[in-house]
């Protein structure tokens, strides 16, 4: 609040460790350390999207004229500018009628690229050192197969593989670190009760509840109490 540096005592520092482990170090490694290269991957791939769709990367198309043509500064300026103004723009695509010279593609499109395999494979592996499922993160590599149902399951995935994993390392490093100053008897854990996403489907509940009751396998108070009813009856 003084916005003034304090020393901390190495002693009263707890570190909560990513459990992604560094190969060669054997230590554990923040997850975006991990899969820096993917990272850089996926980086580069977008600024060469952007290139490609700004300027193809490369001169879009080369016009070859005989090298004896002897063209003037200004007449090759004039040239790019009528193939650009019959051939640019929206007019890409259109068919070009050369006379004197030879029209050359110089670079691929975006499905010679196989652009979006380039894309998927960076998103997957930066998806998974985080543990996050594809299709919980909106990445396309997710997204391509996602349905409501595989987005409600990859949301609860996350929460119990992900999550609820890294809570209880967490729990258990405060707890041991802790203990030292509170004693042994110190216990921290992580309350999950009102996750949305780990709660079962209220008509499943209901489902299950209603077919026990209806199979005498449970009492009437006790269903009314599973369904999170009022156990208001009368005595039996």
């Amino acid at each position: 609040s003084t916005g003034q540096w304090m020393r901390v005592d190495k002693q009263d520092v707890i570190a909560l460790k990513w459990p992604s482990i560094d190969p060669f170090t054997r230590e554990p490694v923040p997850p975006l350390v991990a899969v820096a290269r993917e990272v850089d991957m996926d980086t580069e791939a977008t600024r060469y999207a952007y290139a490609l769709l700004a300027n193809d990367a490369t001169p879009r198309t080369m016009i070859e004229v005989d090298g004896d043509a002897g063209l003037t500064a200004t007449e090759i300026d004039a040239m790019k500018a009528q193939f650009y103004a019959f051939h640019g723009g929206d007019m890409r695509g259109s068919v070009a009628v050369l006379q004197g010279g030879k029209l050359t593609r110089a670079s691929l499109n975006m499905e010679e690229l196989a652009f979006d395999a380039l894309r998927r494979v960076p998103e997957a592996r930066i998806s998974a050192v985080f543990g996050v499922p594809p299709e919980y993160s909106g990445l396309t590599v997710g997204l391509e197969h996602s349905t409501y149902n595989n987005a409600t399951t990859a949301r609860a995935v996350f929460y119990e593989d992900t999550i609820m994993q890294l809570c209880a390392l967490d729990a258990d490093e405060l707890t041991h670190d802790l203990a030292q100053e509170f004693g042994d008897n110190l216990m921290i854990e992580h309350d999950f009760s009102k996750v949305v996403a780990l709660q079962e489907n209220q008509d499943a509940v209901w489902t299950r509840v209603s077919t026990a009751w209806n199979d005498g396998l449970l009492g009437q108070r006790e269903a009314r109490r599973l369904l999170g009813l009022a156990d208001d009856l009368p005595p039996d």
